[in-house]
């Protein structure tokens, strides 16, 4: 509530109602994650949802893969690349479907071993596909999320999963992006940053001039007065600074920067103990080498290379902590 009205007095009256979604959506997970303890009392039936959420999301996109419906946003321009326009769907943004692209799938890996023989086959194809659909959004930081929240996931579950099982899901995995890439050369552009137009790779282009957003929003809080260092710029300051500084009012793709500069250093403090709040229910309530924590990485690898709360992620990570959460309750009460 103290983010919330920190969130509300750095925006003006006129735009009242967007601050009121900013709030929502930066505080949503915790919403989600209440109504679910609250309401579902089992985690076979969120298993259920999680499992049933992770395939529809991925067939969502055939259509929009065989063009047979139009993305409904443009997605990113990838003509500097050599390519075409990424892959959307029916999310808002290239970074919005890229980043539940890679919860999705990492929601499927975690319950593969759980599915039939002939299950599995169908499992695996829709990975394939899933991992197709996040090259061609034309965004890293889905993929990068996928990686290491992965390798972390592995990682922390090498004893209890069987080598022969591991090799599979990891050749799943590897294999076709490997393919993808190796035989398409506007993704490999995109990953190393190389353009078409002969632009010359430097500090003011690589990651998609995510380096100089980052450079300015730093600049921009540090020239600020004090007051503002504290309460911050709020919005709609924040963005015609950045406008001053590179010619367009964008943020900095950067949650952390976004919130330091537009709701200053207790904006940011909150925002962090907000965070945490996450980290440690995570910890102290579901079951070590859980999927939870994986996806919390994703949560943080998403808001540190991209920032913004996307809704269907933050539904399938709210999805997940409960599910554990139901999971280790359910295990304790067995043991009694």
């Amino acid at each position: 509530m103290v983010l919330a009205l920190q969130k509300n007095l750095n925006t003006s009256f006129m735009f009242g109602f967007e601050s009121i979604i900013e709030v929502l959506k930066t505080v949503n997970l915790s919403l989600f994650t209440y109504f679910l303890i609250n309401y579902y009392k089992v985690s076979q039936t969120l298993k259920t949802i999680l499992k049933s959420l992770a395939i529809y999301t991925l067939i969502s996109f055939i259509p929009f893969s065989l063009n047979i419906i139009s993305s409904v946003s443009s997605g990113v321009d990838a003509e500097v690349f050599g390519g075409e326009a990424g892959i959307t769907g029916f999310f808002s943004s290239a970074h919005n479907a890229s980043i539940t692209v890679s919860v999705s799938i990492l929601v499927l890996i975690f319950f593969f071993s759980e599915y039939s023989k002939k299950m599995k086959i169908v499992i695996g194809i829709l990975i394939i596909y899933g991992l197709y659909i996040l090259l061609f959004t034309y965004t890293r930081t889905g993929l990068v999320a996928l990686l290491i929240s992965l390798t972390f996931y592995f990682m922390k579950n090498l004893i209890r999963i069987n080598f022969f099982q591991l090799v599979i899901i990891l050749s799943i995995v590897s294999l076709p992006v490997y393919y993808i890439v190796s035989n398409n050369e506007s993704i490999q552009n995109k990953i190393l940053d190389k353009r078409s137009d002969d632009q010359v790779l430097s500090s003011d282009n690589v990651g998609s001039g995510r380096f100089v957003m980052w450079n300015n929003s730093i600049n921009i809080w540090a020239e600020s007065d004090q007051l503002e260092k504290f309460v911050g710029l709020g919005k709609e300051e924040a963005l015609e600074r950045m406008r001053v500084k590179i010619g367009k009012p964008f943020f900095s793709h950067n949650e952390f920067l976004d919130v330091l500069i537009r709701y200053g250093l207790i904006g940011l403090i909150l925002y962090l103990i907000y965070l945490r709040s996450i980290y440690l229910f995570i910890v102290r309530n579901t079951l070590k080498g859980s999927g939870s924590m994986a996806i919390y990485i994703a949560y943080l690898i998403n808001l540190f290379f991209q920032g913004g709360h996307f809704f269907v992620f933050e539904i399938f990570f709210a999805l997940y902590i409960v599910y554990d959460y139901k999971r280790k309750i359910e295990l304790q009460q067995r043991q009694q």
